[in-house]
C-alpha cells in the first residue's frame, strides 16, 4: 500500500477508537476529571509524523522514544498494535 493510503486507514481506524473513548468517558462516573482526547488533526499530524518509508513498504515508528521499532501495516492486526499505541498517545490521562 501506498503511504497516503496507510495515513487515511490509520486515521479512521484511530479515530473509531477515540470516539469511543470519548463517549465511554462522557458517560462515566468521573466526568469531571475526564482525560482530554486529541483531535482529527492532531492524530494526522502524529501519524504522519511516525510514518517511514524503506524500500518501497511503509513502516510505522512505535515503541520508546530511545528505542522504536519498525511496525508492519499490511494487516488488521498489524494496524491495531499501531492504533493502541496512537490512542495511548493521544489521550491524556
Amino acid at each position: 500500500m501506498k503511504r497516503e493510503e496507510i495515513l487515511q486507514l490509520l486515521v479512521s481506524e484511530t479515530m473509531a477508537v477515540l470516539e469511543h473513548k470519548r463517549k465511554v468517558i462522557a458517560h462515566g462516573p468521573r466526568v469531571k476529571n475526564h482525560p482530554l482526547v486529541a483531535s482529527e488533526a492532531t492524530v494526522r499530524r502524529f501519524i504522519n509524523s511516525h510514518l517511514v518509508e524503506e524500500d518501497g513498504q511503509v513502516f510505522f515508528m512505535g515503541g520508546y522514544k530511545y528505542a522504536p521499532e519498525k511496525w508492519r501495516t499490511e494487516t488488521f492486526d498489524q494496524r491495531k498494535k499501531a492504533v493502541s499505541f496512537i490512542t495511548y498517545k493521544n489521550v491524556q490521562m
